[in-house]
C-alpha cells in the first residue's frame, strides 16, 4: 500500500453547500459503518467491508473496479480494491474531504475533486497528479470525454472577473482550451451526453442560489440549451443511462430528466439519495432506514432493504455497470446528508 499525502484548502464547500452532516457521526467505532452490496438477481445482501470513517463517496462498477471516499479528523482517503484478487491501495489527502469521484475503468483512472483542483490516480493508486496546480482556482467536477482524450472540469469563481469558467484538458497533450465563460455564476460539469457530443452541467446563480442543469454542444460551443430551472436541485446521482437520463433529488422529492428532451418526471415523493440505472430503465434512491427500487417512468415501487427495526440507515445507492447490483453504505449513525 502506497501513502501519498497532500495540502488541501476549502473548495470542499461545493460538496457541502447542500448538506448537512449530524453530529452523531462522532462515534468512529470498528463496525459501524459497513459498505455492502445488493444482488438484484437473488435479492440478497453481502458485505464488502466495514469502514471505520464517514464515507463521502462509494463508486462500484464490478468486482474489478471498485473505489470509495472517506474523511475523518481533516483527512480524506480514496481507496481502491479489485474485490476478486483482494488487491488495493489507499491515498491520503490531508486537510479536507475528497468527492466528486469519476471512475473509468476503460482508461484505468480515477478523476476526483479536491480543495486544490482536480486529480488523477492513473492505474487506481500507482500515480497520483494535479491537473489543475498551475492556474491558481478551485476545480471541480472533473468528466472524461473519451471522443477527445480530454477532461472538462469548472471552476467556482475567478475572483478577478466574476466568471465561471469550463476548462477542457486534453490529456495526453495537457493542452487548454476554454469551452464556456459565465459571468457571475459556478458552473461544473457533471456528465457527458453518450454520444460524446454534449457536456451536461450546472449553473448556480448566487444572487439567487438558483441552480439549472443546462447542455453545451461541443462542436458548436454557441449551442447551449437549458434543460431545467424550476426545480432547486438538492443532490445529483451518480450515473447517466445510455439512453441519457440521469436522477435528481430536490427536497426530498426525486425526479428523472432526460437529457435529450429536457422532460422531468417526478417518480417518487419521498428520497434522499438517487442513482439510476444504466439502461435508464430503474431508479434506486434511500429514505433513511430504508431503499427502494421503482421504474424511471415511477411505476412500481418495491422496498429492497428495510433497516429500522435494526436501528440501521442506508445511503448511497449506486448500481454497478451490469445494473444486476447495488453498492450501499450502512450506519449505526445518520450521518448522511440532509436535503435542503
Amino acid at each position: 500500500m502506497r501513502t501519498i499525502n497532500f495540502i488541501l484548502s476549502a473548495a470542499a464547500v461545493l460538496f457541502l453547500m447542500s448538506c448537512e452532516e449530524d453530529p452523531t457521526s462522532a462515534n468512529f467505532s470498528n463496525g459501524l459503518r459497513s459498505i455492502k452490496l445488493y444482488n438484484l438477481n437473488s435479492n440478497s445482501v453481502s458485505k464488502i467491508e466495514d469502514v471505520n470513517n464517514v464515507v463521502y463517496d462509494c463508486v462500484f462498477k464490478d468486482s474489478s473496479n471498485f473505489v470509495y471516499a472517506t474523511f475523518y479528523h481533516a483527512v480524506g482517503e480514496l481507496v481502491a480494491r479489485n474485490l476478486y484478487s483482494h488487491y488495493g491501495g489507499s491515498n491520503y489527502f490531508e486537510g479536507g474531504p475528497i468527492y466528486d469521484i469519476k471512475l473509468y475503468p476503460e482508461i484505468t483512472t480515477i478523476f476526483l475533486t479536491a480543495s486544490d483542483g482536480i486529480y488523477s490516480v492513473n492505474e487506481y493508486d500507482q500515480l497520483v497528479s494535479n491537473l489543475t496546480k498551475n492556474y491558481g482556482a478551485s476545480f471541480a467536477g472533473p468528466v472524461f470525454i473519451s471522443s477527445m482524450n480530454s477532461l472538462t472540469y469548472g471552476n467556482t469563481l475567478i475572483l478577478e472577473t466574476n466568471d465561471g469558467v469550463i476548462i477542457s484538458q486534453n490529456l495526453e497533450s495537457a493542452i487548454i482550451d476554454t469551452l464556456l465563460i459565465v459571468r457571475g455564476k459556478m458552473v461544473i460539469p457533471i456528465f457527458s451526453t453518450a454520444d460524446g457530443t454534449h457536456l451536461i452541467y450546472t449553473e448556480t446563480d448566487f444572487s439567487s442560489n438558483d441552480v439549472a442543469i443546462k447542455s453545451l454542444n461541443l462542436f458548436d460551443l454557441q449551442d447551449i440549451k437549458t434543460l431545467t430551472s424550476s426545480i432547486p436541485i438538492s443532490r445529483l446521482g451518480k450515473n447517466r443511462s445510455v439512453n441519457d437520463k440521469i436522477v435528481f433529488t430536490s427536497k426530498g422529492t426525486v425526479y428523472v430528466l432526460e437529457l435529450n428532451t429536457g422532460n422531468i418526471l417526478n417518480v417518487a415523493t419521498s428520497g434522499q439519495f438517487a442513482d439510476i440505472s444504466n439502461d435508464g430503465q430503474k431508479v434506486v434512491f434511500t429514505t433513511g432506514s430504508e431503499m427502494y427500487l421503482i421504474n424511471s417512468d415511477g411505476t412500481n415501487q418495491k422496498k429492497l432493504i428495510s433497516k429500522s427495526a435494526e436501528n440501521k440507515y442506508v445511503f448511497l445507492p449506486s448500481f454497478s455497470s451490469n445494473d444486476e447490483q447495488i453498492v450501499l453504505v450502512e450506519s449505526d449513525y445518520y450521518y448522511g446528508y440532509y436535503s435542503q
